[in-house]
């Protein structure tokens, strides 16, 4: 009981017995070492005492500092320190706080004691910190000294902790004094300040977590004792001893838990709930970790709704680290079975916004760990059976993304076996069962062909097949058909599948071999054993899976006159029976298994290793498909999505098996069934994947004369049908039926397909009784594209892609020559540049002639591009070779000029496309709007433009095709075919068309530098200023649009892509700090750039002036934003020519800079970064802090008309990654502009901080702001989410008074010159919304003391 009541004693409120004092006029004591601009002599430090030098912190200091220094002896000789002397020795801790901020000041021992003064100190010595110009603090310095401080900060702290948790802990003159200075600095709007303080109080609160922990562990022991000691039998005094005891503990327990519980509950309100909303995402995403680690180490306290809340909240967060976090956090608690009750609601509330990120997130970082995070989710039941979450995510298992893919994985995995094999093993056993006896009559013992273990593997074939179909009819719901789509439609007529444009594109890729099907099969290869057994599957499909023939056209081939389909040892039973689309999807699963079978060997000891493994696996599917292969070529020879699967398998074999098993005739049969489907079939993929099987047939020598027996009947056949198709008709202008037009497409379909695997010179160019050859009748067809027939756009894609190959094959029959060191005939040379000039001349004329079909335009630019990077190859630039040479092929000026018009009108195109899907993507989020009250307008833009990605919004085709034609264009600018001016266009369009575009983008930038900039920087530097000049000039038209709807405001994320293209050109360029000093080869071009830029801008601003058009005078001023980007590294020469010519240029063109006006703040920022160059070299003299202007800004009559509103998007405080951001905020420090505003500092920073909404400024003399209070960090421009009782109006209207209280100083707020505008701005503030500055921004101190004063009183009521 005495110890009881000690504990009590102790918790009780301390009001400190001693005399407040006032504080002195000094309160700061003079740094223990001069500042980094004089350096300290061995003298000056002697001058030092070491009393002094503890006191300041300085020791202490050095000691956390040191790499190699023993964190657990310093912790123990603090902790000796406080036991004698407990106020020296908390100076000392308080002034290492505040040096590990990087303030070399401290604070006297008169300034610690006075509590009311917290404010007034930090003030002073954010102030003093101010005037160093000290670039970075402790806590991110990446100097070799400090690279261990915030490991051995951390360890200080949790050590300390950990060693006093049993005694100083609870005193509170320790635990309240360490509380008011922490909590005031982390609630600082100065950086360091706040982030050092954060960081303590993290680990505090870390190690609070373990005690409590420990404390309740403690408790639960002891209430089981006396458990067990009510039940135990023996003497009743002894009993009654231990129970009173026991009683005793568990009571001296449960008041040091809630001390504790008070103290974690107090940092939690004063710091945490402020900073998990900071400007800055570092301290978000530590916020975030460390919350995380708290629910694991203390679920009791911290395992509520009320805070795990804050996580789900950070899903939504702008900057991709914070969601990283929050979504790594979560993880570590959904880790923990023991949780899972507690977390139902939560995960019943934002399973939503997790599934929304597993699907579209659009930073791969971020959305690996959130499938990972939902899988855990479904395995600890937290998703129903009836969500359709599982089905969703299942759909990732198609990602284009392999990460992606493999990430989704054992998701997968799980899904087929507990939703899909295990209930179709209980159907199987249930037919069993129940037709077991009427089976084995009407099939015999013999009708078992397979033995248990092979059906066993049937049934996950089966249920694999069915997760298969019914993810591909989600797919196709949802709109999101990708390459294949046609091979999964097996019911639909082939004319509608050659219709389909998805067979194009599969066709494009290579034949479908990047399908579906193929990019899931990838990924369960290895989890799924039975898809290693592709032996057994290519046996289940052989199996006749129906009663009756299929009704419907019938292919007879050559193999079909030996199977026997009727024979009832290949009738599977019903329970086994696939489903006609669960059997085309297993075709494709055996073809991708037999594929992957080939990767697994990749682990071979090295290459000859390797090989000799590959060739066995080639030789056992070889003799396993030499058996099975005639069979399912009859089966499915009629079914064109499957017969384009199976002929893929011959390319897979080695088939020379066929001659060592002596099965030569059967492989006479195999080339004559696929000679058979080619001459038979009408789809692009069956004609493809069979004009692939004989090439590769080809390669057979020792079939080689059976091959080609074949493949010379095969195109005698081919060129007979195609001149039939072509007799008596003007093929330039003649009219064409529908049946004309069907016949004549599939014949040149054939012959397209043919001449692309094997060289048909010799019947090409054969000439008939009519003297025509061939080439010159596919010619003729390529002409048709200037009649614009919509109907006849294959004949003249597959006539141009014809011709490109034919091209090809005569050069390949040129290069033969020359390589022999033979010139090739000037006659066959002559005859060859004339026709090839033909063909290019018509090509040309398709190009440039707009009403022409658009597919029919972009395949004959592609084939162009491809015909100039040919003739520009080493081929023809051979001296021995005079006769080749002349095929040299320089594209005019006046064609690539019509070749950038249309490259522009297809960017143009593809821009209308995605307007109109993003139109869609608006129209959802008002619906969202509409529906979800809980959000506001903001918030759900934010949430929904997080997930706003390019790449899923364009769809497959659209990207494929855009990628070729800036690839061709990009190609020959590289290849110096094309002029490199060329480029611009396609680079102006970085950050407009998804991260594909970008990459492509990214890697022609940093060609061109290592091609350019060190031979020809003017061209480079010249590219680039278009390039940027286009990329802004793309937004004109949306801006003009605004104005005309009345939005004057322009979106700061309009501008976003052109600053990331100027950030780029700035790490190409190498625009640093430290080449200021140095001499740079393209200095002169750089300033050329700055240059043009400035003209091109005022120039157009003085147009629009003179037009009214103001909305576009506003826009173009915001191009001076990506301008300072690229004025890092200059020099101070460089830096007086700009800003000489910068003022030529607005005088001549009248334009007139106001002095204070928030529509030209870009180009403040661009004057001001000028001047920080000109100020650092003694060139200009930097204006004194309270100059005219400023007191003309101060005035009232300028201040009531003028409002400053400092404003800035989070992504770009945020997000300042890039190498030029760093230097542009390491400048700013050396200069004394620092990022944040200071504890009431009069210095308005010209950087801008980010507003939750618009709040009236004014600056005050320094005089009137002794009496200011302390102002709350910075926060993140975010609407706060709300509690989970949304529902009820009465708990959210307390919610919302709740939250004006609690949150009532997000901004910085410049206060008022007198309190006669003072009382008056006042009431306008509450008026809008705005809290008032005194009362907002109060002392933290008072806050802390009637918070712990309220909390004992709780405390001694229980």
């Amino acid at each position: 009981m005495e110890a009881s009541s000690a504990v009590a004693n102790a918790k009780t409120p301390r009001r400190r017995g001693r005399p407040r004092k006032i504080p002195e006029k000094k309160v700061l004591s003079p740094p223990p070492s001069q500042s980094p601009k004089e350096r300290r002599t061995p003298e000056k430090t002697l001058e030092l005492s070491r009393k002094e030098l503890e006191e300041s912190g300085q020791i202490l200091f050095e000691a956390i500092r040191a790499p190699n220094s023993s964190v657990e002896t310093v912790t123990s000789d603090w902790i000796e320190a406080y036991e004698s002397d407990n106020q020296t020795a908390l100076l000392v801790l308080i002034n290492f706080i505040i040096r590990a901020s990087g303030c070399p000041n401290s604070i006297s021992r008169e300034a610690m004691e006075d509590e009311d003064s917290i404010v007034d100190n930090l003030r002073q010595l954010q102030e003093a910190f101010q005037k160093e110009s000290i670039s970075e603090y402790p806590l991110v310095s990446k100097s070799k000294e400090l690279k261990k401080f915030r490991k051995n900060l951390v360890e200080f702290f949790t050590r300390l902790f950990r060693q006093i948790k049993h005694s100083i802990l609870y005193d509170e003159i320790f635990c309240e004094t360490i509380a008011a200075w922490v909590i005031a600095m982390s609630s600082s709007v100065f950086r360091p300040f706040r982030h050092t303080a954060t960081t303590i109080t993290h680990a505090i609160v870390t190690q609070l977590c373990d005690v409590a922990q420990e404390i309740h562990s403690e408790i639960n022991v002891a209430n089981r004792q006396i458990n067990s000691e009510q039940k135990s039998k023996g003497s009743r005094n002894a009993k009654k001893e231990r129970l009173s005891s026991l009683q005793a503990k568990i009571g001296e327990l449960t008041a040091k838990k809630q001390i504790l519980n008070a103290y974690i509950q107090e940092y939690f309100d004063c710091v945490f709930v402020h900073r998990y909303r900071d400007v800055e995402a570092i301290l978000r995403a530590e916020c975030i970790k460390e919350l995380g680690h708290w629910v694991s180490k203390y679920d009791d306290f911290f395992l509520e709704d009320q805070y795990l809340r804050y996580l789900g909240w950070q899903l939504s967060d702008k900057s991709s680290i914070v969601r990283a976090e929050s979504i790594k956090s979560l993880s570590r608690i959904y880790s923990k079975d023991s949780f899972r009750g507690s977390l139902r609601h939560f995960t019943e509330r934002f399973k939503g916004r997790i599934l929304e990120m597993a699907l579209k997130e659009s930073d791969i970082s971020v959305r690996i760990p959130t499938i990972h995070l939902l899988a855990q989710i479904s395995q600890m039941q937290l998703l129903e059976e009836s969500d359709e979450y599982k089905d969703k995510l299942s759909l990732c298992i198609y990602s284009d993304n392999p990460k992606v893919r493999k990430a989704v994985t054992p998701f997968i995995r799980d899904i087929l076996k507990e939703d899909y094999i295990e209930k179709m093993e209980e159907e199987v056993k249930l037919f069993f069962s129940e037709n077991g006896n009427k089976r084995k009559r009407q099939h015999g013992v013999n009708g078992t062909t397979n033995n248990q273990g092979e059906k066993a593997q049937w049934v996950t074939f089966k249920s694999l097949a069915k997760f298969l179909v019914k993810s591909n009819r989600a797919i196709k719901s949802q709109g999101m058909a990708t390459l294949d789509e046609t091979q999964m439609d097996i019911d639909i007529p082939d004319e509608s599948e050659e219709s389909d444009p998805d067979v194009a594109l599969a066709q494009k890729i290579g034949g479908g071999k990047k399908n579906r099907i193929g990019l899931a099969i990838q990924e369960l290869f290895n989890e799924l054993r039975e898809l290693q057994d592709w032996k057994v599957l290519a046996d289940y499909l052989t199996k006749d899976h129906s009663f009756k023939s299929a009704v419907g056209p019938t292919i007879s081939l050559s193999s079909s006159s030996g199977s026997d389909d009727n024979d009832s040892g290949h009738i599977v039973e019903e329970c086994y029976r696939l489903k006609e689309q669960e059997e085309s999807v297993l075709v494709e699963v055996l073809v991708a298994s037999m594929n992957f079978s080939f990767v697994e060997p990749t682990k071979a000891k090295d290459k000859k290793d390797l090989e000799q493994r590959q060739d066995e696996i080639r030789s056992e599917i070889s003799r396993t498909m030499a058996k099975h292969l005639p069979r399912l070529l009859t089966k499915y020879a009629p079914d064109a999505g499957r017969i384009a699967e199976v002929l893929q398998i011959p390319i897979l074999m080695n088939l020379n098996v066929y001659q060592d098993l002596r099965m030569t005739k059967a492989y006479e049969t195999l080339v004559e069934d696929i000679k058979e489907l080619f001459l038979k079939h009408t789809h692009p993929l069956v004609l493809a994947h069979a004009a692939e099987s004989l090439r590769h047939m080809t390669q057979s020598k020792n079939l080689a004369s059976v091959t080609e027996t074949k493949l010379s009947e095969l195109q005698e056949e081919v060129i007979k049908t195609f001149r039939k198709e072509c007799q008596d008709k003007e093929l330039s202008t003649a009219h064409l039926g529908r049946d004309e037009v069907h016949s004549l497409g599939t014949s040149i379909n054939r012959l397209e397909q043919l001449i692309s695997v094997v060289n048909m010179l010799q019947f090409v160019e054969e000439r008939d009784e009519n003297n025509q050859d061939v080439a010159s009748c596919i010619a003729a067809l390529a002409q048709r594209g200037m009649l614009a027939h919509q109907q006849e756009e294959k004949i003249i894609v597959s006539a141009a892609n014809f011709l490109w190959y034919y091209i090809m094959w005569k050069v390949d029959d040129i290069s033969e020559k020359e390589d022999e060191n033979q010139d090739a005939d000037p006659e066959t040379v002559a005859k060859f540049m004339a026709r090839r000039d033909k063909i290019v001349d018509i090509l040309s004329s398709l190009v440039t002639f707009e009403p022409a079909i658009s597919n029919v335009r972009k395949t004959a630019f592609k084939i162009l591009g491809n015909i100039y990077w040919l003739f520009s190859s080493d081929i023809f630039y051979s001296p021995s070779c005079p006769n080749v040479s002349k095929l040299r092929l320089p594209c005019p000026s006046s064609l690539q000029a019509q070749f950038a018009s249309f490259v522009e009108g297809e960017i143009k195109r593809l821009k209308q496309d995605l307007d109109e899907a993003l139109k869609k993507f608006e129209d959802e989020i008002q619906n969202d709007m509409n529906e979800d009250d809980e959000d506001d307008e903001e918030t759900t833009r934010n949430k929904h433009r997080k997930f706003h990605d390019l790449d899923v919004i364009l769809t497959a085709e659209q990207k494929y095709e855009f990628l070729e034609i800036i690839g061709t264009i990009l190609r020959g600018t590289r290849g110096g075919f094309f002029d490199i001016k060329l480029s611009a266009s396609v680079i102006a369009q970085f950050g407009k068309f998804g991260n594909d575009v970008d990459d492509v983008i990214k890697r022609v930038i940093q060609e061109f530098k290592e091609w350019k900039l060190e031979t020809d920087p003017r061209t480079f530097c010249q590219i680039f200023s278009e390039s940027l000049e286009k990329s802004f000039g793309l937004y004109e038209e949306i801006i003009e649009e605004r104005e005309e709807e009345g939005e004057k405001e322009i979106p700061s994320n309009i501008m976003e892509s052109s600053a990331a293209l100027a950030r780029l050109f700035a790490n190409a360029l190498h625009l640093r700090e430290t080449q200021l000093m140095q001499p740079r080869k393209d200095a002169d071009h750089i300033v050329e750039m700055h240059i043009r830029g400035i003209e091109h801008a005022i120039e157009l601003m003085a147009g629009y002036q003179v037009t009214k058009q103001k909305a576009a005078v506003r826009y173009w001023i915001k191009f001076f934003k990506p301008l300072t980007v690229l004025l890092g590294g200059i020099s101070v020469n460089d830096a007086m020519t700009i800003d000489a010519k910068l003022q030529e240029v607005l005088r001549s063109n009248n334009i007139r800079v106001p002095p204070y006006d928030q529509d030209w703040e870009a180009y403040y920022s661009y004057v001001q970064k000028l001047d920080k160059i000109l100020v650092k070299f003694g060139v200009k003299t930097p204006e004194p802090p309270h100059s005219d202007s400023t007191k003309k800004l101060n005035g009232n009559a300028t201040r009531r008309k003028r409002r400053l509103v400092t404003k800035r998007n989070a992504k770009d405080i945020i997000n300042e990654d890039s190498d030029v951001e760093n230097q542009e905020r390491d400048e700013d420090k050396q200069n004394g502009s620092n990022d944040e505003q200071s504890f009431g500092s009069p210095k308005v920073s010209n950087r801008r901080i980010n507003h939750r909404r618009r709040t009236t400024s004014e600056a005050i003399d320094s005089d009137k702001f002794a009496a200011s209070n302390l102002k709350i960090g910075p926060t993140l421009k975010r609407s706060a989410p709300k509690d989970d009782e949304i529902g009820a109006s009465k708990n959210s209207q307390k919610r919302r008074k709740s939250s004006r209280k609690k949150q009532k100083s997000p901004e910085v707020v410049i206060e008022e010159p007198s309190n006669k505008n003072k009382n008056n701005n006042n009431n306008t503030a509450h008026e809008n919304g705005d809290s008032d500055s005194a009362e907002s921004f109060q002392s933290l101190s008072d806050v802390r003391i009637t918070r712990s004063g309220r909390r004992s009183q709780r405390i001694l009521r229980r």
